[in-house]
């Protein structure tokens, strides 16, 4: 699991990170590029049939010893240039009003919540309820939800 998780957040956060405008694609590490591909899919097909390929007949996941490095690389690089930006630290705050805002509001209306999370409140009760149902926003979902229930119309830019 460990594995797949490093995949996903490698991955995702470098086309965050482009999207956000922090990092242009010729900036990030040629070397890590050239082994694992110039493209988020193509990144994360590597990495899986890297493990796939290096974990037959061990007693264990891994990963071959090129693609652990140039993975390894790409996440020293997010490290220096993404993770440790104040850049990073303006949108967590961000990220949590949001989401404290999204919660504090399916607590107060859960019955607004999806059917199947309304009958997660009366099985488990409504923290979990909300707690499930926020877990499974993507962000572009959390974001719509939350401008939706909270940006007036006049000032929602779609």
């Amino acid at each position: 699991m460990r594995r797949a998780d490093r995949i996903a957040y490698i991955n995702h956060d470098i086309d965050d990170a482009v999207r956000g405008g922090i990092l242009k694609p010729f900036e990030l590490p040629r070397q890590s590029l050239t082994v694992l591909g110039d493209t988020h899919s193509k990144r994360i097909n590597t990495m899986i049939l890297d493990i796939v390929r290096s974990s037959e007949g061990q007693p264990f996941v891994r990963m071959s010893d090129e693609v652990r490095e140039a993975s390894e690389e790409l996440r020293d690089f997010l490290f220096t240039r993404v993770y440790n930006d104040s850049w990073r630290a303006q949108e967590e705050k961000r990220c949590d009003f949001v989401l404290t805002s999204l919660y504090t509001h399916y607590c107060e209306n859960p019955t607004s919540m999806p059917p199947e999370y309304v009958q997660i409140v009366y099985r488990e009760g409504v923290d979990r309820a909300v707690c499930d149902f926020l877990a499974c926003m993507t962000d572009r979902y959390a974001t719509d939800d939350f401008t939706a229930l909270f940006v007036p119309n006049d000032f929602a830019i779609r």
